[in-house]
């Protein structure tokens, strides 16, 4: 019995029934002893045993790694001070580190082990392929001893090579569904060969959406009769997919039936000095439109008007002329009403537009909206896939209004979706929209908007962008988001001094 158990035992028992000996214990406890004897022997016991324990530094299971050397030059200490500098800000400026990642790798050059691991803790989601990127062998290994960055990096690696078979025989469903994505990319019809004898369909559900969604790349029409076939898949998840990919082929049989329904239930009423009416008839659910996906049930308004919407959204825009005698900008403005009650076409018509690409359709959904009530209809999400549609006078148009209505969450959703470069007029506009978002009881949701201007602003406009901002009123100085992202700009300022511009303004 150890001496720590016969302190344990004289504790349990009482001292008086069970006496610790000084002899049983170890020499360094006994030694730390003051000689007393009997209940308080047990707890001076106890105590040196605390004591011993916490003056032991764990050993580490030792691994042997076989680094390589480091042939890459680490960057100056100049533009590593300014990196470390924007990681330290309190506002996150992932897009300006990713940046700067950048800038490092088309340089040739790695971050330091320090530097490396502290980009790698500020950064999330796939900006940390970035990191991965900048890796040399040596780096990789140790990171590797990480499982969660070992995975990272094994996939990383896979991305970057030739396609590998023995991923689509012998790996898991997410190495299936990136091989077959990448594969899509150079041979979709080799890509799909892998799935005609379906053995893929006897994989778990996440595993079939997964290899589904992977048809994403490259999808064009010969994909029509696998997805057409999986919906009628066992998993709901799977049938979804099926049908979203459906949806974006307009010459698919799923949009043929789309169609199909909205000239009966989209009933429209020209008329000569007002705009167009549109009558809506409500869809009953049937055993094949349960089959097209279309909803059973819905929250914002009725299933069966939910239903027709659903039609609407899914129509390539560009077929209305034929289907109804009106664009898909007149339906939007026209007067509609379903089982004699008002209706709104604004929200279906906005997935079609981002799903179709249609700019002139998005440009009449944005005005509407810029004159809507600040509570109807489109989410955020909506204004910034929109937004992304538009030609750039018709951005800057939209932004003016917005930031005039103060709809200050409209603002901050378009401008996510400015390019990642920005001219020097976005960039003084964008700037001009900080301010105006800025200031007492306002609130903004999203904090990746604090770094949208300090990563993407144009280099040449740096200093007027800063003079707009230091121009700004006490009230939105005082902001430390509008502090943060001065400084922001200043380093990135700072930064452009020591490389050179054709680096910085490099994508």
């Amino acid at each position: 019995m150890s001496g720590f158990d016969d302190v344990v035992r004289a504790a349990a028992l009482g001292a008086r029934n069970r006496p610790l000996a000084a002899a049983s214990l170890s020499a360094p406890v006994a030694a730390a002893l003051s000689g007393a004897d009997g209940a308080e022997r047990v707890l001076e016991a106890v105590a040196a045993h605390a004591a011993a324990r916490r003056a032991v530094v764990p050993v580490a299971t030792a691994t042997a790694l076989d680094l390589p050397a480091r042939p890459t030059p680490v960057i100056d200490s100049g533009p590593a001070d300014v990196l470390t500098r924007i990681m330290a800000l309190d506002h996150r400026q992932d897009e300006l580190i990713v940046r700067v990642l950048r800038l490092v790798r088309r340089r040739g050059l790695r971050l330091p082990p320090m530097l490396l691991n502290r980009a790698a803790i500020a950064l999330s989601g796939d900006d940390l392929d970035e990191v991965v990127a900048l890796m040399d062998e040596r780096d990789r290994a140790v990171f590797a001893l990480d499982g969660r960055w070992a995975d990272r990096i094994r996939r990383f690696a896979q991305r970057n090579a030739p396609p590998d078979p023995t991923q689509w025989e012998d790996g898991d469903a997410q190495d299936r569904a990136d091989y077959l994505a990448r594969l899509r990319r150079t041979d979709p019809d080799a890509a799909r060969a892998l799935l005609a004898d379906g053995a893929w369909l006897k994989a778990r559900a996440p595993e079939r959406e997964q290899i589904l969604a992977a048809l994403a790349t490259g999808l064009g029409p010969a994909d029509e009769e696998l997805l057409e076939a999986r919906l009628d898949d066992r998993a709901e998840a799977v049938r979804d997919r099926a049908a979203q990919l459906l949806g974006r082929l307009p010459s698919s049989a799923l949009i043929a039936r789309a169609e199909a329904l909205a000239k009966r239930h989209v009933v429209v009423t020209r008329r000569v000095l007002r705009a167009p009416a549109v009558e809506l008839h409500g869809i009953e659910m049937t055993d094949a439109l349960a089959r097209d996906r279309y909803p059973a049930k819905a929250h914002r308004t009725s299933a069966s008007l939910a239903r027709v919407e659903e039609v609407i959204a899914r129509i390539p825009t560009w077929r209305w002329p034929d289907l109804a005698g009106i664009s898909a900008a007149e339906l939007a403005t026209a007067r509609t009403r379903c089982d004699g009650q008002k209706a709104d076409l604004r929200v279906p018509l906005a997935r079609a537009a981002t799903t179709w690409h249609d700019g002139e359709l998005a440009a009449a959904l944005a005005d509407l909206r810029a004159s809507s009530a600040p509570a109807e209809l489109f989410s955020p999400l909506d204004a910034v896939d929109l937004f992304g549609l538009l030609d750039e006078p018709r951005r800057e148009a939209l932004l003016h209004r917005l930031i005039a209505a103060k709809r200050y969450n409209d603002v901050v959703a378009c401008t996510l979706r400015w390019p990642p470069e920005l001219t020097a007029q976005q960039s003084r506009l964008f700037a001009r929209a900080l301010i105006a978002v800025t200031g007492p009881g306002t609130y903004i949701s999203n904090p990746r908007w604090w770094g949208v201007l300090p990563a993407r602003c144009a280099p040449d406009a740096l200093d007027e962008v800063l003079a707009i901002l230091r121009a700004a009123p006490p009230d939105t100085l005082g902001d430390l988001r509008a502090q943060t992202v001065i400084t922001a700009l200043e380093l990135r300022r700072e930064l452009l001094e020591l490389t050179d511009r054709t680096d910085q303004e490099a994508p």
